[in-house]
């Protein structure tokens, strides 16, 4: 990437983050931008060859990387209508469909770093679509379960994907906040939460509700699909600045778990992945 291009993608991040261009730099970026299209429009793509040249393996690969740029453009249009702190309407609903396809291997893999019993009575915190309990109900087959979402189109999305748990007794979904829980002290043996904390409203405060509703000797496990590290990639950070996302590292995890009272801190992360599970104990 050269110096222009540089410099106008610095000048749209700023934009992103809500920062105001100056007059200056508005003017520079109308300019670097009309370059990068006159750039683009003097590339030379004589050596392409016809459609009709390319071997069936080529077709197939174009085909294929086609259909991906067309996925990811669709699933981050999905995600900007849909408003993923609060999924709301036609454009919520689509987006917690997704995310109940999309958030399922991060969910398999935390869901894993905790030991259920066989007849728990489990919170999932942000039940989103409803995924979470569905995969929570085969491993705890003889548990009971909760979900609670702040948005009512969650909540009716996870009443819809899990309607045989809740026609069977073992799943009462509410729509309430993690900040007032409507629940009893100690009245969960296991909580969950799968990316939904960026969102709370307030995290520490929001942590201490999480304990009151549970059990002594209960287990509370904090799910996150990132952490904050240095190797972010500028559109997972566009995002977190875009979306007002909570965004903490390993060290601020342990702090807001200390405060709160738990023990047996343990974090859990994913080799290769920016995933991260957080487990902590109510003594």
């Amino acid at each position: 990437m050269d110096q222009k291009t540089k410099k106008l993608q610095k000048l749209k991040q700023k934009q992103a983050k809500g920062k105001t261009l100056s007059k200056e730099e508005r003017t520079e970026k109308k300019k670097l931008h009309a370059d990068f299209k006159k750039k683009i429009e003097t590339l030379n793509f004589g050596n392409l060859k016809p459609e009709e040249d390319y071997t069936d393996e080529e077709k197939q690969h174009v085909a294929a990387l086609s259909s991906k740029l067309e996925q990811e453009y669709t699933q981050k249009k999905v995600t900007e209508e849909g408003h993923p702190n609060c999924p709301t309407g036609q454009a919520g609903k689509a987006m917690l469909t997704r995310m109940n396809e999309s958030h399922g291997p991060l969910t398999q893999w935390g869901l894993s770093q905790l030991d259920f019993g066989r007849k728990d009575h489990v919170l999932d915190i942000g039940c989103g679509g409803g995924a979470c309990l569905a995969r929570l109900s085969k491993l705890v087959q003889s548990g009971t379960f909760v979900g609670i979402d702040y948005a009512k189109t969650s909540v009716e999305a996870t009443k819809q994907f899990n309607q045989s748990l809740i026609e069977e007794g073992k799943l009462q979904v509410y729509e309430a906040s993690v900040s007032e829980m409507p629940f009893d002290n100690e009245t969960f043996d296991k909580i969950v939460t799968v990316e939904s904390y960026y969102f709370w409203p307030d995290f520490e405060s929001d942590m201490q509700e999480v304990f009151r509703v549970l059990k002594k000797g209960g287990h509370f496990l904090l799910i996150a699909e990132i952490y904050n590290q240095a190797d972010l990639s500028n559109e997972v950070r566009e995002n977190i600045q875009k979306y007002k996302m909570r965004n903490l590292n390993l060290d601020q995890f342990v702090e807001v778990f200390e405060q709160t009272g738990f023990s047996d801190i343990g974090l859990h992360v994913k080799p290769h992945q920016r995933w991260i599970a957080v487990e902590g104990v109510k003594a």
